[in-house]
């Protein structure tokens, strides 16, 4: 007997965790300077954030993206006092982020 069921790709050795949400190839990650999130951006025009150590997905965000064009990067960055004053962390001593993407309309979100 033939077995005609189709294989199941194989994963690299490397590959550790395979976190499937996006709908589209991925083009840019970056780790919370905290290292507890990641984001990810892709051709699908949203960027995921996702939990590390559970690897849960926390948020999509897709407002304000326009679907003609893919999500290419993300950075983090710290909000520290020495940071622009409108975006200064709160008295709680909460760490507080700025999470950036660039797409390939030339935006900035």
């Amino acid at each position: 007997s033939v077995n005609t069921a189709p294989s199941s790709p194989r994963r690299p050795q490397n590959e550790r965790m395979c976190m499937g949400g996006h709908r589209d190839p991925i083009y840019g990650t970056s780790f919370s300077p905290d290292g507890k999130y990641l984001a990810t951006a892709s051709e699908d025009s949203t960027v995921r954030i996702w939990l590390v150590q559970s690897h849960k997905l926390v948020a999509t965000l897709s407002e304000g993206m326009d679907t003609n064009y893919e999500c290419l990067r993300v950075a983090w960055m710290k909000i520290t006092n020495d940071n622009d004053s409108n975006l200064q962390q709160n008295d709680g001593g909460v760490e507080k982020y700025v999470l950036a993407s660039g797409g390939a309309d030339g935006v900035v979100r």
